[in-house]
């Protein structure tokens, strides 16, 4: 399918026609005979910087068609990172952000820099709607590296039949399943043609089915099962069959399924236990053994092992992790591989899994963009859960599209967006919004986690500020995630705690701390996620905790229904502290640019508070005209006497004038008086006429 796929050919004896470079051709790419692995030719790329460069060629594709794409490397001395694969689909010849249908990424092992050549491999389908592909080869690093003999064969046709399921590893209490089908539409139509939906057992019987379906684009059917897959941890079979009018079975596609029991330290509700006791944990990714005595100060309890090969490296991590009060995830993707690691995985769980520091277990990391399939996924899965039914596995998705797919093969599934890029700024409301695809995606029956950007390195050279950090942490609490985690705490050419960020952070514990209480033991009464402005409101005891975010770049307001008539309000982080009195049910509040605002507020009994004082404070609010707000307390006095002296009726009198006065809607026209204050004041008037009246 590739046009010159060993660099033999030149127009200009300069590019290898009709390949593109990132870098220009004849500098820092070139066609050279150094690079040749066969023939007289191959392709060099350089970069003293971590800019990804490549060679690409558009090629022809077709969607649902399965390709394998292969190129052989060779890293010369002082190479550093990955070789990689990308493919980009489009729509139609032109490539744009309007023709873009979807992309695939894959990296070699970081092992094979080794000076030897070697040759690189992947398999992946062309998504719907793609027509045309950019594929690339690449390097992920620093220093020189040559690229010879790359080919993309088509290794299959587009199947009849995609079949899908709504989860591939079902817990015990989930009542219901769905088996799914994408149709290709035979060339005369979907008429008459019919699909048979079906689920077998270990021993190939038939325990459930839809038969007889019409065929369609899509078709699918439910069934619980509970009540059909009663033997856990045994394999089920979803199969669909399509049949031709005459019936005759035309194609047959098979997923396998199971019920498999959660792990014991994540019970229905999601929170992770430790000891028994809901834990929340905050993460530090990159954190060597040297920085485990300071990671306290900004509130991190759990911290990513190194990946290995070696179990006595990771007990190694283990041991000191435990003295140092933390908790550790082990990741099994030694390499940035994971069939691969399978052997390792089946030595390492059996010799750590009882181990007091283990939280779980790391299955990959950013699968998709490394281009990891499911079935790997899925196969790490089985084996760990066949090994350890306590402790769950672990793994990073930074792909929305991707949250379902990898979410059936974990756990927990965590998110990783990170706004501030290199090329991009993303809008920062996609922290939160990613985490609510996600937990839909699990359909909350998992829990998602989320990592914070706290890093600059490499091409990476935005550090986002404190105000950033707590704006993406908050959104995080506030859209479901049940965790944290900070990338990085070190890198070759980083340091978190020498950085302007530690200082915030630290101070910033105190409210990951708030995080942790309200999700263990607080009460969420009200969530509202705007366009520009979110909030949510916590009760817990006595107290009510209101978080207020602004994801956008210009002063903002909300609204917050706190739903007593008066508060007692404390503003306790984010702007400037401050305690005082709040007497609307709904008060208002103004946020600047990117501002995230916590309340602690104490509900206050209206009764308490007299006619007086409500004026009082409406006016100190702002909702009331000082003028206007002595002209009532005159009123106030005369109807406070009357009641004094047993004139009830004139008393009354009084009340009902006062309530048409506060009424009148010259008033508020004018700015003496707000809508709110005027409800207010009448709920105020009406309580002293039921006084009147008792």
């Amino acid at each position: 399918m590739l046009i010159n796929p060993g660099f033999e050919e030149s127009e200009d004896g300069i590019r290898a026609h009709p390949w593109r470079a990132s870098l220009a051709w004849g500098g820092l790419t070139k066609r050279t005979t150094e690079a040749a692995r066969t023939g007289d030719y191959g392709v060099s790329i350089e970069t003293g910087v971590n800019n990804n460069p490549w060679v690409s060629q558009l090629i022809p594709v077709e969607e649902g068609a399965t390709y394998r794409l292969r190129a052989w490397f060779r890293s010369t001395a002082g190479a550093t990172g990955r070789t990689a694969f990308k493919l980009e689909y489009y729509a139609n010849a032109t490539p744009s952000l309007q023709s873009f249908v979807g992309d695939y990424a894959w990296n070699e092992s970081s092992a094979k820099m080794n000076g030897q050549w070697h040759q690189m491999e992947a398999v992946h389908a062309a998504p719907e709607g793609a027509q045309y592909a950019l594929f690339y080869v690449r390097l992920n690093g620093t220093g020189k590296v040559y690229f010879d003999d790359t080919a993309v064969t088509k290794i299959q046709d587009r199947q009849r039949i995609r079949v899908y399921t709504d989860e591939v590893f079902y817990y015990p209490e989930r009542t219901e399943a769905t088996i799914m089908a994408e149709i290709v539409a035979p060339s005369g139509g979907y008429a008459n043609y019919r699909v048979d939906i079906q689920l077998f057992d270990e021993q190939d019987t038939m325990v459930w089915s839809e038969m007889n379906v019409a065929a369609a684009a899509q078709v699918g059917a439910s069934f619980n099962p509970a009540l059909v897959m009663t033997d856990i941890q045994a394999p089920y079979e979803a199969t669909v069959v399509l049949r031709d009018p005459l019936g005759a079975e035309l194609e047959r596609q098979v997923r396998t399924i199971y019920r498999w029991e959660r792990p014991t330290t994540i019970p229905e509700h999601g929170i992770i236990q430790v000891d028994g006791q809901p834990f929340f944990p905050v993460i530090a990714y990159h954190a060597p053994v040297s920085t485990f005595s300071y990671l306290k100060e900004i509130g991190v309890n759990t911290v990513q092992a190194n990946a290995t090969s070696s179990v006595s490296a990771i007990t190694e991590r283990l041991n000191a992790a435990e003295q140092h009060g933390l908790k550790v995830l082990v990741p099994f993707y030694n390499n940035m591989k994971v069939t691969e690691n399978y052997p390792f995985i089946r030595t390492a769980v059996p010799a750590i899994k009882n181990h007091p520091a283990l939280l779980g277990y790391m299955i990959m990391d950013e699968p998709t963009y490394n281009g990891i399939g499911q079935e790997e996924l899925l196969g790490a899965y089985e084996i760990i859960r066949s090994l350890d039914r306590d402790h769950p596995t672990y793994m990073v998705e930074n792909q929305r599209t991707a949250f379902e797919s990898t979410g059936q093969a974990t756990d927990i599934l965590v998110s990783d967006l990170y706004p501030f890029r290199p090329n991009e700024v993303l809008p920062i409301r996609r922290v939160g919004d990613d985490i609510r695809e996600a937990i839909e995606a699990v359909r909350g029956d998992k829990p998602v986690w989320n990592i914070l950007q706290t890093f600059r390195t490499g091409t990476w050279s935005y550090l986002p500020t404190i105000e950033e950090v707590r704006n993406m942490g908050h959104q995080s609490f506030l859209a479901g995630a049940k965790g944290i985690g900070f990338y990085s705490i070190t890198d070759p050419d980083w340091s978190l705690k020498d950085s302007v960020l530690w200082p915030g952070l630290t101070a910033f514990k105190e409210e990951i701390d708030l995080m942790r209480e309200l999700l263990l033991y607080g009460n969420r009464t009200h969530t509202t996620i705007g366009e520009h402005v979110q909030w949510g409101i916590w009760t817990k005891a006595d107290e009510q905790f209101a978080i207020v975010i602004n994801t956008s770049s210009e002063q903002r307001q909300a609204t917050l229904p706190l739903g007593q008539a008066a508060s007692v309000v404390e503003q306790i982080y984010g702007g400037t502290a401050g305690t005082y009195e709040v007497l609307l049910p709904e008060p208002e509040v103004t946020l600047a640019p990117l501002q995230t605002i916590v309340y602690r507020i104490v509900p206050k009994e209206e009764e308490s508070l007299s006619m007086a004082d409500t004026i009082a404070l409406l006016q100190g609010a702002g909702e009331i005209n000082s003028v206007l707000a002595g002209h009532l307390h005159y009123r106030i006095s005369i109807i406070a006497l009357l009641m004094q002296q047993g004139e009830a009726v004139q008393a009354t009198a009084y009340i009902e004038d006062l309530i048409r006065y506060i009424r009148d809607p010259s008033l508020a026209a004018q700015g003496l008086i707000t809508t709110k204050a005027t409800r207010q004041l009448e709920e105020k008037a009406g309580e002293l006429l039921r006084q009147l009246n008792a």
